[in-house]
């Protein structure tokens, strides 16, 4: 083999290790921050006027009126709602109201209540210490 095959292949190797690198440690991050913004999501007790609702990162985000945070959180649809896909139902306006590690949020709209249970990730309060 020639001086350099072996320096290309070196160099192959050495951008793969990378990107295989950069990979694992972009996924630990995604899991990170996922389980993050759920524990904000889920310690916290909302009840607001809708102010705006999208998709983001197989999740759906949304921003209460008034109120700084964001809330990202992954909605089931169900017969608790008629089926209905919060991130196309809910609409600015709207009322939502979730209390402190409940397992559902109730969407208010027009003087009907439903519910969305969501996607759970684990952790305690204790691990935030």
């Amino acid at each position: 083999m020639t001086q350099k095959k072996v320096k290309v292949i070196i160099s192959s190797v050495i951008v793969l290790i990378i990107i295989i690198v950069f990979f694992f440690v972009r996924e630990e991050y995604d899991d990170n921050r996922w389980k993050n913004e759920f524990i904000h999501f889920d310690s916290t007790y909302i009840n607001g006027e809708l102010e705006y609702v999208a998709l983001a990162s197989h999740a759906v985000v949304f921003k209460i009126k008034g109120n700084k945070s964001k809330y990202i959180f992954s909605p089931q649809t169900s017969e608790l709602n008629e089926n209905r896909i919060f991130d196309h139902f809910a609409k600015k306006g709207d009322i939502i109201i979730k209390n402190k590690f409940a397992d559902t949020l109730k969407l208010l709209k027009s003087k009907k209540v439903y519910l969305y249970s969501f996607d759970q990730v684990e952790w305690s309060p204790d691990s935030l210490q």
